[in-house]
């Protein structure tokens, strides 16, 4: 399972049918099995929105986008909306047995089973921040935590309270292993960042 941004959105890998598609600006979505033939497939989402998130955990394909709108399908090709959760969906993660996408306005939700959503009450994180990625990534031997990247980063163990790494600014561009995270603080270099029980670690530049 990989995402990668690309001129027209995101690029995601995994169904049999569908194995790769790619969503992006006026409502656009294109498939391919193979990675070189590709199909246009008609979104059911609004025609004047990106489509700003895709995942696919092995069952269903999900996509949203920047009005709240949201479609599932079994195969890529066929789609079914969704009730809209009317902010911006900017990520969707998966991880034990939960569905979880990040948006606008500091907005969190969670799904079972990729069809119905509810919001995620939270704490810590202020609601005027738009939250760009969510991960799901390993804190120590035996435990987990929720990762949140945009115009500041947060971190939580069970996704209602949060610990807010307002780093002058500093965002989640990314993650590069289990162990580490990778950051811009307040417009200056991009750093390394080692997470330890949740906490904020020391950092070292790497660019």
């Amino acid at each position: 399972m990989i995402i990668l941004p690309t001129s027209k959105g995101f690029l995601k890998k995994g169904s049999p049918i569908i194995n790769w598609l790619i969503g992006g600006v006026n409502n656009t979505l294109i498939g391919s099995a193979d990675g070189i033939n590709w199909i246009d497939i008609q979104s059911p989402l609004t025609s004047s929105a990106s489509i700003s998130a895709i995942h696919h955990n092995g069952s269903i394909w999900i996509i949203g986008n920047t009005l709240g709108e949201m479609a599932y399908s079994s195969n890529g090709i066929s789609w079914t909306l969704l009730t809209s959760l009317t902010y911006s969906i900017n990520s969707i993660n998966y991880a034990r047995n939960l569905r979880v996408a990040c948006g606008n306005s500091g907005r969190l939700w969670s799904s079972n089973d990729g069809i119905s959503w509810s919001r995620i009450t939270t704490s810590g994180i202020a609601t005027n921040t738009n939250y760009t990625v969510i991960k799901y990534a390993q804190i120590s031997s035996t435990n987990y935590a929720w990762f949140m990247g945009g115009g500041i980063a947060a971190c939580s163990l069970d996704l209602n309270t949060w610990i807010n790494w307002n780093r002058a600014g500093g965002s989640i561009w990314g993650f590069y292993t289990t162990m580490i995270w990778l950051s811009s603080v307040g417009g200056g270099p991009l750093t390394k960042h080692w997470v330890v029980n949740s906490a904020y670690s020391a950092n070292s530049t790497i660019y």
